[in-house]
């Protein structure tokens, strides 16, 4: 038994190793940037990981005067402005 929490433990960080995420604003894609924390979809422990994770997200984001969309493990950041005030986004 031991053996295999090992070798599912090992399996978890290679999977949480080498991840990178993008951002699309107006049909435009970022670079990719590195993901070094975050909460792995589907994993057993990913509801109570994402709780913990997430736990202070939304007033961080609400000082920042951007709305919040999170539902299970997805965050969204809603802002709007003018188009003549789109560069303060």
């Amino acid at each position: 038994m031991h053996i295999i929490c090992e070798e599912l433990v090992h399996k978890w960080q290679r999977d949480l190793a080498d991840r990178t995420q993008t951002f699309t604003l107006a049909a435009e894609q970022t670079i990719s940037y590195p993901v070094d924390c975050s909460v792995t979809q589907g994993s057993v422990l990913g509801p109570l990981g994402f709780i913990s994770y997430t736990e202070d997200i939304v007033d961080v984001i609400e000082r920042h005067s951007v709305l919040p969309h999170i539902y299970a493990d997805d965050t969204q950041l809603l802002a709007s402005a003018k188009l003549e005030d789109s560069s303060r986004l």
